[in-house]
């Protein structure tokens, strides 16, 4: 899970795929994500767009050109100012660097990884 420091605490993310990229786990990058965000608060949508950008930056700084295994997923959620209900974005790095909203509008559920214990209590098995 990553946390974020104040203004930028009402926002926070979990990851699954590729434990990290190169030799260093995705909360390892939270100092440095954090000093290039400005000291307000920003939409729900933006912080995701900003968080897709810097660790997309990091890949191609990091990763070989020919990696072919498995990325790292980020799901991102979080409040805005003045609503009631929360966002929730998927980000694949480095597949689909652009954050994509779930559930817009709505509820629901999202869930990645290791979705064995998950499938069987929303599905009935695995």
């Amino acid at each position: 899970m990553l946390q974020f420091a104040e203004p930028h605490n009402f926002v926070g993310a979990v990851t699954y795929g590729l434990g990290g990229i190169g030799l260093r786990s995705a909360y390892s990058f939270v100092p440095e994500f954090e000093s290039t965000l400005p000291n307000q608060r920003l939409s729900v949508d933006d912080y995701a767009q900003r968080l897709g950008n810097f660790f997309m930056q990091q890949w191609r700084n990091t990763m070989p050109s020919s990696y072919q295994g498995p990325g790292i997923t980020f799901v991102v959620g979080g409040f805005n100012n003045g609503e009631p209900y929360g966002r929730v974005y998927l980000i694949e790095i480095p597949n689909a660097p652009t954050p994509v909203e779930r559930h817009s509008g709505a509820f629901g559920i999202t869930w990645g990884g290791q979705r064995g214990i998950v499938d069987r209590l929303i599905r009935g098995y695995d």
